[in-house]
């Protein structure tokens, strides 16, 4: 059986998806506001 790993930036694009069906955040919202929601973790998303 061969399991699919989810590609890491595809998992960030559905927390921010989250986060913006939740009013969060707006669509329209710079990426500084997200890299602030995500605080220490935000390393690791810009480097994928």
């Amino acid at each position: 059986m061969n399991q699919q790993v989810a590609h890491p930036m595809e998992k960030f694009q559905r927390q921010v998806r989250s986060l913006i069906q939740s009013k969060v955040i707006k669509p329209t919202d710079r990426l500084w506001k997200i890299a602030l929601l995500y605080g220490d973790e935000w390393t690791y998303w810009k480097k994928s």
